[in-house]
């Protein structure tokens, strides 16, 4: 829970960024370019909340006053468009740098620890702040004046420095929580391909293998499937294809797609007929909800006359899909349909009735593993794509039917713990999430670090700057004077 101003800690008090910052500033208008003198901060380098230096571009146009727009140690730098708000403190700076004229310069005072304000710009209140000053706004912008307005707690220059010391540590050690666990989703993620892998390659069942003999090879199962499917099309020829590679796994054979299913499309009914699309209650599927999972819904449905007049077909419960083409990551992902449903051209089908879930999962399992592969034989230009022809003849590693049943078993095992662990990180990635805004909380209530009674109030802190500020105005007012005359 935030804290409220009328809550503060015994010696803290509520102040204006403006009275314990100098005058804020804007940066340095120009353009930039990748070589030259002077580097040139821009909003865009800092959005990420570390500055890559190599990648800061450089001036193109050098202030005459440069030494105006120089950036300093613990200059905090606050960007007033784009990331409104968005802040960052300078901690050393190895090669000359003006500032852009979309981020703003505070500097606090000597008697104010530049951190202690810097780590407040990160807090719930901070941001409620920004969000006040820019709401209703078209162009989501702040500028320097509303900036300076900003209400913020001020505790005693003592407890600044114990507090920021404190953080420095607890904030160190959630990014470093925070950096471990942006590793675990890539090794979950390596280790579901490795047993893919290892699942149609032979490895994953090398000691069922040892253990047991089977009634039927994967040669004598590819042939009884397609049988069985001759039954239904006389016309259907057994295409033949080298089954070299595969040939030292014992009873494992090879065959393409199309040998076991019948490898179907759809197509995309008139969107100018509304007779085919509205209150449409046939579940039409499109390439981007194939998504390497189940397909229990969809986002659009077309009617009787689309099903009846266009070419589209129902497919059954547990068609196998997979996307053709489609934007980013989606040609080459797979599902499986828990509905009866049609689908477009950028999908294919893989259809058979006639075998059971055992073959189902396993050519589905082989299909996942298969995603890197299958997006490498697309073709076309910018967007390359799959076609029917080339996912007819994907060719696919068949083991016997036991052997089968078996991987399936297995992999569905390992998956599940790797989702278990996904769920364990998940929960511990929300928690480390929320984590430095619970410090930050505790840290501006007034609660992170012991208090001393012997620390000067913060509001006599106050009342120096005041007095300070004051006297160097009256110093310029007396230059100026002294200049006219």
């Amino acid at each position: 829970m935030e804290m409220a101003m009328s809550e503060l800690p015994n010696g803290w008090v509520e102040c204006k960024i403006g009275e314990v910052c100098s005058k804020p500033q804007y940066g340095w208008t120009t353009k930039s370019e990748r070589t030259g003198k002077i580097k040139y901060l821009r909003t865009t380098d800092l959005s990420n909340g570390k500055i890559i230096w190599d990648n800061v571009p450089y001036c193109i146009n050098i202030p005459k006053d440069v030494g105006k727009y120089l950036i300093r140690k613990n200059d905090i730098l606050i960007s007033r468009a784009g990331s409104v708000g968005k802040s960052y403190i300078i901690s050393d700076i190895s090669i000359e740098t003006v500032f852009a004229s979309y981020l703003i310069r505070f500097n606090t005072l000597d008697e104010i620890n530049s951190k202690f304000i810097y780590y407040y710009f990160h807090t719930k209140n901070y941001w409620q702040s920004i969000s006040d000053l820019t709401t209703g706004i078209a162009i989501p912008n702040v500028n320097a004046t509303k900036l300076a307005e900003i209400e913020i707690p001020l505790a005693p220059l003592n407890e600044q420095k114990r507090i920021v010391e404190k953080l420095d540590k607890l904030l160190a050690k959630v990014e470093d929580a925070k950096a471990r666990l942006e590793k675990i989703p890539v090794i979950i993620k390596r280790f579901r391909q490795s047993v893919l892998n290892a699942a149609v390659t032979g490895e994953l069942t090398k000691d069922w293998r040892e253990r047991n003999a089977v009634d039927e090879s994967g040669a004598i199962l590819i042939n009884r499937i397609f049988i069985n499917r001759t039954k239904k099309n006389i016309k259907l020829k057994f295409v033949e294809i080298d089954s070299s590679k595969i040939t030292e796994i014992k009873n494992w054979s090879r065959t393409c797609l199309q040998n076991i299913f019948d490898v179907e499309t759809g197509s995309t009914p008139s969107r100018k007929n509304n007779a085919y699309w509205e209150n449409g209650k046939i579940p039409w599927i499109k390439s981007g909800q194939v998504q390497n999972c189940d397909i229990i819904e969809s986002e659009e449905y077309i009617t009787e006359k689309a099903l009846k007049e266009t070419n589209v077909s129902l497919l059954p419960i547990d068609t196998i899909l997979i996307a053709m083409y489609g934007e980013g990551k989606t040609r080459g992902q797979v599902g499986v349909l828990k509905i009866k449903a049609t689908i477009n051209q950028a999908c294919a089908a893989l259809v058979n009735e006639s075998i059971d879930e055992v073959i189902r999962n396993y050519v589905y399992l082989f299909c996942l593993s298969q995603y890197a592969e299958i997006r490498m034989i697309s073709v076309g230009g910018n967007q390359p794509n799959l076609n029917i022809s080339k996912i007819k003849n994907w060719e696919i590693n068949i083991p016997p039917y036991a052997e089968q049943k078996e991987i399936v078993k297995r992999v569905e095992a390992l998956l599940k713990k790797a989702d278990e662990i996904e769920e364990r990180y998940k929960k511990a990635k929300a928690f480390v999430d929320k984590l430095t805004q619970s410090i930050l909380a505790k840290a501006f209530r007034g609660e992170l670090v012991p208090q001393d009674p012997n620390d000067p109030p913060a509001s006599k802190l106050l009342e120096k700057i005041k007095l300070e500020k004051e006297k160097l105005n009256l110093n310029k007012k007396q230059k100026k004077k002294s200049a006219g005359r």
